[in-house]
């Protein structure tokens, strides 16, 4: 499902390379199921993608995902100082910075 997804919404403004799933893990955080549960019946839902660099993993595991600092690069500020998550994984990948 998650390599069809990725293919299918690769932007086409993102002309310039590709994405290829190397691994797929499964990550829980102690609480985030039970809080979750109460939406699981929500029909309206889509895959969101949230690129960030590596050095910031440990942090979102363990606290998970916040408001950004005001330290953290301008990447993440597309949207104010909102949590950005992106409908496509090739406009997540940005935010990695996988391309530099």
């Amino acid at each position: 499902m998650v390599s069809k997804y990725m293919k299918n919404t690769h932007a086409k403004t993102h002309s310039n390379y590709t994405v290829d799933i190397v691994q797929i893990l499964r990550v829980s955080r102690e609480g985030e199921a039970e809080r979750f549960k109460k939406f699981s019946g929500t029909k309206n839902r889509m895959l969101l993608w949230h690129g960030s660099r590596l050095t910031n993993w440990t942090g979102i595991l363990k606290q998970g995902l916040r408001i950004a600092p005001p330290e953290a690069p301008v990447t993440g500020y597309m949207f104010a100082l909102l949590q950005t998550r992106a409908a496509s994984p090739s406009r997540a990948t940005f935010t990695c910075h996988l391309l530099q």
